[in-house]
């Protein structure tokens, strides 16, 4: 089945050109205010009430730069990190002090040098 589709039959007879060019044949003519626009017996129109919107945590607008920082409370530990290596909490491996390595012992000669005395 092949249909030859065209835009117009999807588009409302109101938003086509030949209503457009009818609209504005005779042009605009400018209001200078509210005071000067027609009257009508019309209802006034005011604007719908806002919907009932549902309770969430009130959101902090973000702070710009030369605003003072919020200080904040510091956070619990949730997690105890815990060593691989000596398996105390706090630091992990990465951060692991190391014993000082005791100094190789001066008593042990290499034979390069006892074979130059």
């Amino acid at each position: 089945m092949h249909r030859k589709l065209e835009a117009e039959d999807f588009v409302c007879h109101w938003f086509r050109t030949t209503i457009w060019r009818r609209t504005y044949e005779e042009g605009l003519t400018p209001i200078r205010g509210a005071r000067f626009w027609p009257t009508s017996s019309a209802p006034e129109v005011h604007p719908a009430p806002d919907p009932d919107q549902p309770e969430g945590k009130e959101r902090q607008k973000k702070k710009g730069k030369n605003e003072s920082p919020v200080k904040k409370k510091p956070k619990a530990l949730k997690r105890i990190m815990h060593c691989g290596r000596c398996g105390a909490p706090n630091h992990n491996s990465r951060f692991h002090k190391k014993a000082p390595q005791a100094e190789p012992s001066q008593s042990f000669v290499s034979q390069d040098e006892s074979s130059q005395a």
